[in-house]
C-alpha cells in the first residue's frame, strides 16, 4: 500500500499546480479574447480534463469563472470611474454590450447605468 499511495500523491499537486498555472493566467488574460483550450494549455491539460479539474478546484466552471472575473472588474470601473459603459464593458472582456448588460444585472441585480448612479 506505501508505494501505491506514494504513486497517487504526485498526481493531484501536479495537476493542482497546472490549475494554479492557468489561474494566473486566466487573471492576466481575462481582458482578451480566452478559451477553455487556451487556459487548458497553460496546466498543460486536455481541455475536456482540464475543465474537470478547474471545477473541482475552484468550485466553478471555467466560463462562469471568467465571467464572474470580467464581471467585477467591470463593476470596479464603473464604481471608480467616469468610462462610458460600452467602454468598460469592451475592455472587461465582454464581446456585446447587450450581453455585458444582461450579465451585469443577473450577477448584481441592477443594470451598469443603473449601478453607476447609486454608486454615486
Amino acid at each position: 500500500a506505501g508505494e501505491a499511495e506514494r504513486k497517487q500523491k504526485p498526481m493531484p499537486h501536479a495537476h493542482s499546480a497546472g490549475i494554479q498555472d492557468s489561474l494566473v493566467y486566466i487573471h492576466h488574460h481575462f481582458r482578451e479574447p480566452l478559451s477553455l483550450e487556451a487556459a487548458a494549455r497553460q496546466a498543460r491539460l486536455s481541455p475536456n480534463y482540464f475543465s474537470d479539474c478547474f471545477r473541482k478546484t475552484t468550485g466553478t466552471a471555467f466560463q462562469q469563472y471568467l465571467q464572474s472575473l470580467r464581471l467585477n472588474f467591470a463593476k470596479s470601473l464603473i464604481q471608480s470611474s467616469s468610462l462610458p459603459i460600452s467602454e468598460i464593458s469592451y475592455i472587461s472582456g465582454f464581446n456585446t454590450l447587450t450581453h455585458f448588460e444582461k450579465m451585469f444585472k443577473r450577477k448584481f441585480g441592477d443594470a451598469p447605468r443603473s449601478f453607476r448612479t447609486m454608486a454615486e
